[in-house]
């Protein structure tokens, strides 16, 4: 349909070298033990109340700076914290894994995403209406991700 130079010039260069500067802050954090005492942090303040509340949270947190952050880049930010954690609470990583990945693409609650914001201007939405739709979209997909991710990758 196009030409390879016009591909070329419609990447989004920014997005490409902002996932590409995260990976390496994510090993790095594996390296250095900054995933380790994060996850100690949470495990000390979310981790009396169950796996399942500390999943729920760490979805939240995806969410939250997904709002800002390119998705890729949270997930790679957060999966090694989440990890550390699932090790500290001895149920599955893969769970909280899985959490973070689908929390990390669950990002409609404002017009920040970059897919949301193709939409904003040609839809005549308000920001408004981002918050009110997608935050109940983004509560029902914590719901169901909340519940599924443990039938499928059990915690224990």
């Amino acid at each position: 349909c196009i030409a390879a130079r016009e591909a070329y010039a419609r990447v989004e260069w920014p997005i490409i070298v902002l996932i590409a500067a995260t990976l390496p802050m994510g090993l790095a954090m594996e390296k250095t033990g900054a995933a380790r005492l994060a996850a100690q942090y949470v495990t000390q303040y979310l981790g009396d109340y169950g796996p399942v509340m500390v999943m729920g949270g760490f979805f939240l947190f995806a969410v939250a700076l997904t709002q800002a952050m390119v998705n890729a880049a949270v997930a790679l930010l957060l999966t090694p914290i989440a990890i550390n954690v699932a090790q500290q609470l001895h149920v599955n990583p893969r769970s909280f894994a899985m959490t973070i990945a689908i929390a990390a693409s669950t990002s409609f609650a404002t017009p920040l995403e970059p897919a949301c914001a193709i939409v904003y201007g040609p839809g005549r939405y308000r920001f408004a209406d981002y918050v009110r739709v997608g935050g109940i979209l983004t509560i029902c997909l914590m719901a169901v991700t909340l519940l599924v991710i443990p039938i499928f990758w059990p915690l224990r």
